[in-house]
């Protein structure tokens, strides 16, 4: 079966781009109950505050005008997919902090420092010539 939209692809190297529509995340549990944040105290409460915000719900329309390439379009995604990543890790820091307070256990430490820690990490990796693109799939080296 032929696919007339992948010689479509094939046969133009660039692409008009009028709009981006990004995914978004929406928390209503976090919305309804910010008046309790101030019982995590105020460092647990500054970090849930900073990665649960993007998680407004509102989807990203971003209108553009413009002509991208394949690559251009390509490296979007790629840092879009790098960019939640991220964000999961950051996530899931902030859940294994409030994890760590309920259960009595050692604190991991502020979302800041946990992220300074990991761009010191990236940045050996990046010396080894190790890439976001270069291993998408398995990304289990931004853990720290």
């Amino acid at each position: 079966m032929h696919d007339a939209s992948l010689d479509n692809f094939k046969n133009n190297p660039q692409w008009k781009v009028d709009r981006a529509l990004l995914t978004s995340f929406d928390a209503p549990i976090y919305r309804a109950n910010i008046q309790h944040l101030g019982m995590l105290g105020v460092s647990l409460a500054a970090d849930f505050i900073t990665v649960m915000s993007p998680a407004d719900g509102k989807p990203a329309n971003v209108e553009l005008s413009v002509t991208v390439s394949h690559q251009q379009i390509a490296a979007f995604y790629e840092h879009y997919v790098l960019t939640k990543w991220q964000w999961m890790q950051d996530l899931y820091h902030v859940a294994q902090r409030i994890k760590a307070a309920q259960d009595g256990t050692d604190d991991l430490g502020t979302l800041a420092q946990t992220k300074s820690l990991r761009r010191v990490h990236w940045m050996g990796l990046q010396k080894a010539g190790v890439t976001p693109v270069d291993n998408v799939q398995n990304l289990s080296h931004f853990q720290v």
